[in-house]
């Protein structure tokens, strides 16, 4: 380029004319440019270094995380599926000895021990399985019996206690609980159809339920302070009308 004073030829980086000594207006122009453009670029390059520094910040934090729901995934997956397994050999294990469990289970209903009865689908883990469904009914009214014992064992408990003992739950309490498991006996024992497709009214097994309802009325009356048109009621009344009989009768 040349000087706009003299005509010698300039740089565009000289301020000045070397030969004229005047100031060099496009150097100044191109300085100014210069550096504006050097401000913008520093700019622009701190603002992608900061985007690209939070980009591999998030994208590392977002592997992160989908590692960590991949892995939960698949131990969830894998704990479904090692559970369906041991369910599948279990009930392939009651079903291989069902003989066996069904002559055992009708040995103790013979016996009217409805307790052993109850304790020994829990010992053999064979509780509500496929192969023994039709040992539902039995099943349910027989673990229910097993509470409404254990309520009226504490109660006897506590009426041979000094009365010292401060315990967690009170008469009454306890009382609403031998209410409940009474009507959940009746419940059990009374015939359904889904249980009926399943064999479980079998003559046999109708009689075990009568017994142990029979069984329930009987301690109730000697326990419980209910008369004995009550007991003999029982069965047939609701699990609130129970309940405030048992209130009543004990507490009176």
């Amino acid at each position: 380029m040349k000087c706009g004073y003299c005509g010698n030829n300039l740089n565009i980086e000289d301020k000045f004319c070397p030969y004229c000594g005047k100031e060099n207006t496009f150097a100044k122009e191109h300085q100014e440019s210069m550096e504006h453009y050097y401000a913008d670029y520093t700019a622009t390059k701190e603002d992608v270094y900061e985007e690209t520094r939070r980009f591999k910040t998030k994208t590392i934090r977002i592997t992160i995380l989908a590692v960590m729901i991949a892995v939960a995934a698949g131990l969830f997956i894998l704990a479904m599926s090692a559970d369906d397994l041991r369910y599948s050999r279990m009930q392939k294990s009651i079903e291989a000895n069902s003989g066996k469990y069904k002559a055992e289970i009708n040995a103790l209903m013979d016996a009217r021990d409805y307790l052993a009865v109850d304790e020994y689908f829990d010992a053999k883990h064979i509780s509500y399985s496929t192969p023994m469904e039709e040992y539902y009914a039995v099943e349910q009214a027989s673990n229910y019996y097993a509470y409404y014992y254990g309520n009226i064992l504490e109660l006897l408990e506590r009426n041979l206690e000094d009365g010292s003992i401060n315990h967690f739950r009170t008469t009454n309490e306890i009382l609403t609980d031998i209410g409940k498991n009474i009507g959940k006996i009746n419940e059990a024992c009374k015939v359904e159809k889904w249980y009926e497709e399943r064999g479980c009214y079998t003559p046999e097994k109708m009689a075990y339920m009568d017994d142990l309802q029979a069984q329930v009325a009987v301690l109730a009356q000697a326990y419980l302070g209910i008369s004995e048109e009550d007991a003999e009621q029982l069965s047939t009344m609701s699990e609130a009308r129970i309940i405030v009989m048992l209130e009543d009768s004990y507490n009176g």
